[in-house]
């Protein structure tokens, strides 16, 4: 039992558990719609899934691979914060977090690679199919153009 949660606040978490599998599954579509957009493209990919279960995809995480896609997860970032789509990096591991850098790291340097190289693009499950397109016509835009701009800076 929690008891700071008041009656109301769990009577709203009750009736989100009543549509929770629905979310689930249209987030899982959304993942799918960007992962099948992106096949074609070198240089991005989903984030792995573990081989032990099916991942909700509460968020849409994919790699990028500077070299291959031809710019930054920064430079993916802010392009789509020019065309006003909202993206962040991954999950930023706790032993880079100012209160924990002194601390010890176990694990190697495995989140730190999927900090760097990770982007959480729009994921909600109320995404339209056009803001869905939208995301994926800009991202292919940019892959499409880089090797373009790369070209005018010679």
């Amino acid at each position: 039992y929690n008891y700071r949660m008041s009656n109301v606040l769990a009577g709203m978490g009750r009736g989100q558990f009543e549509v929770l599998d629905l979310r689930v599954k249209q987030r899982q579509a959304v993942a799918r719609r960007y992962r099948d957009a992106f096949a074609d493209i070198p240089g991005i990919s989903p984030m792995p899934e573990a081989t032990h279960g099916r991942s909700t995809h509460w968020l849409s995480c994919f790699l990028l691979d500077e070299k291959q896609f031809g710019c930054s997860r920064d430079d993916l970032i802010g392009h789509l914060e020019a065309a006003e789509i909202e993206s962040r990096p991954v999950w930023k591991p706790m032993h880079l977090q100012p209160l924990y850098a002194a601390a010890e790291c176990y694990g190697g340097s495995v989140g730190e690679d999927l900090f760097r190289r990770g982007i959480c693009l729009p994921s909600s499950s109320s995404l339209t199919l056009e803001e869905q397109n939208r995301v994926t016509r800009e991202i292919r835009h940019l892959a499409e153009a880089v090797p373009e701009l790369e070209f005018a800076t010679l």
